[in-house]
């Protein structure tokens, strides 16, 4: 009986034994893999982290990028106000010319009148000392 008993209890230790190493090598594998999920998970974070700066850098080249275009689209605005305003010096300066033009040929022409009318008072007066 006691043979029976130690013979029982060796083969619950062998079986022990043998679920023992099965759980050993199962840690191991499971350890394993949780050290390949660990990586895995670094990496995603690491990929993460690096798409997130990515957006943040695009978002701030955007937002230089939309500054720079209202400054452009502003000074376009000015720039094309100032040649409107110009435009329309230049045509006023014109206007301004012509009309100095005509008043210029207008004097021109009565300076002309009364060098004649001059001309003959002086041949007149030049003809009656006579």
């Amino acid at each position: 009986m006691l043979k029976k008993m130690k013979d029982k209890k060796d083969k619950e230790f062998y079986d022990l034994s043998i679920t023992e190493g099965e759980l050993r090598n199962e840690n191991r594998r499971l350890t394993k893999e949780n050290k390949a999920h660990h990586l895995n998970n670094l990496k995603l974070t690491n990929e993460r982290d690096h798409t997130l700066n990515a957006k943040k850098e695009a978002e701030h080249q955007k937002n230089i990028t939309t500054a720079g275009v209202n400054a452009l689209t502003r000074e376009i605005e000015y720039l094309r106000k100032t040649a409107d305003n110009e435009k329309t010096d230049i045509l006023n300066l014109i206007r301004d010319r012509d009309m100095m033009s005509k008043y210029i040929r207008k004097a021109e022409d009565i300076n002309e009148k009364n060098k004649q009318e001059i001309i003959k008072l002086n041949a007149k007066v030049a003809s009656l000392n006579e």
